[in-house]
């Protein structure tokens, strides 16, 4: 029922961020597609060429350009056709202020994004944070195909027509 791979999509402009996602996922033998965006400006042109068939889930790097990143997230939100892309948002930075951190996570979530994952200092941390990421996606696609089918099979039994 589940897909074995999916579809992962990174923006992210620097190429050994780049490498080293794409470095974790091998190690961690997800070989799911890999696409990578290193301009902001490519993002949403590319999402909409590929509305149809979105990939399964966006990371996307709000240190590249923070303005242009912010803009493609909400542009992302505010879409009929993109808003339900699981966007997980994840940066290098350390701002200095923690309370300014804490408001940008809570207004993340406030605005759907999945997860927010701070990029970790070590090789093996960032193999972690990808795995678990991945997996918890993966299995909330499953679960929702569960619900799918049983809804299917549900409604072949229903004494209303349509699910009444």
């Amino acid at each position: 029922m589940t897909k074995k791979h999916f579809n992962i999509l990174l923006a992210d402009d620097d190429t050994e961020h780049c490498n080293s996602f794409k470095n974790a996922l091998d190690e961690l033998h997800i070989h799911d597609k890999l696409t990578i965006i290193n301009d902001p400006k490519q993002l949403i042109p590319y999402l909409t060429i590929h509305s149809a068939q979105l990939p399964d889930v966006l990371f996307l790097d709000f240190t590249m350009d923070s303005k242009q990143t912010f803009q493609c997230f909400f542009e992302i939100k505010a879409n009929e056709k993109l808003k339900h892309l699981l966007v997980v948002m994840y940066s290098s930075s350390n701002p200095d202020d923690a309370n300014y951190e804490r408001n940008l996570i809570n207004m993340l979530y406030k605005y759907e994004a999945l997860n927010y994952i701070k990029r970790p200092e070590t090789f093996d941390q960032l193999k972690q944070r990808i795995q678990y990421t991945i997996v918890m996606i993966k299995n909330r696609i499953h679960l929702k195909e569960i619900v799918r089918a049983s809804r299917k099979e549900m409604n072949q039994y229903s004494y209303y027509p349509n699910g009444q």
